[in-house]
């Protein structure tokens, strides 16, 4: 039994490749949300991020 949606293959799109595919599906504001002083190691780092996007 799979447990949270795991499977063998894992795709995760760099921040680039993000930002254009969103641009490509018709997304009009895409905006990539900068950290604060004090958010989460991996935010402030730039290992993950948060993106804001609208059509």
């Amino acid at each position: 039994m799979r447990e949270g949606g795991s499977t063998d293959i894992a795709l995760v799109p760099s921040l680039n490749a993000l930002l254009f595919l969103m641009s490509d599906f018709g997304f009009k504001t895409i905006e990539v949300i900068k950290p604060d002083p004090d958010d989460y190691e991996q935010f402030s780092r730039g290992s993950r991020v948060v993106v804001y996007g609208a059509k």
